[in-house]
């Protein structure tokens, strides 16, 4: 229940009061880099670090990695509005991913979600 919390928060932050808001859909893996680096290319040095650091483990194939660099990435309580939703959609993705692979079978996939429910 943890990640739907920071999920609502995420969404409630992205989307504020207004009525003409909509929630984030998730991106696809192959989109999260290019939306990662492309939203946070002006950002400052500590917030380009956490995407590259989410891009790498990505591409190692570490989803709980990327999972986790990510949620401290929503965390920062000042990205601009499109940070804030691509972050958001990389959450959703991310934990949509994490969801399959468990369902498929992956056992570190399955033992990062356990760990997950454990933890509330």
């Amino acid at each position: 229940m943890k990640i739907y919390s920071i999920l609502a928060a995420c969404a409630l932050l992205v989307g504020g009061c207004s009525k003409e808001y909509e929630v984030p859909k998730a991106l696809t893996v192959a989109e999260l880099p290019t939306a990662l680096e492309k939203s946070f290319s002006s950002a400052a040095a500590e917030r380009k670090e956490l995407v590259d650091r989410s891009i790498g483990a990505l591409k190692e194939g570490k989803l709980p990695n990327a999972l986790m660099v990510i949620e401290s990435l929503c965390a920062i309580p000042d990205l601009t509005p499109t940070q804030r939703t691509v972050a958001t959609r990389a959450v959703l993705t991310l934990n949509q991913e994490l969801q399959s692979a468990a369902a498929k079978g992956d056992k570190s996939a399955a033992d990062f979600q356990k760990l997950r429910q454990s933890s509330k």
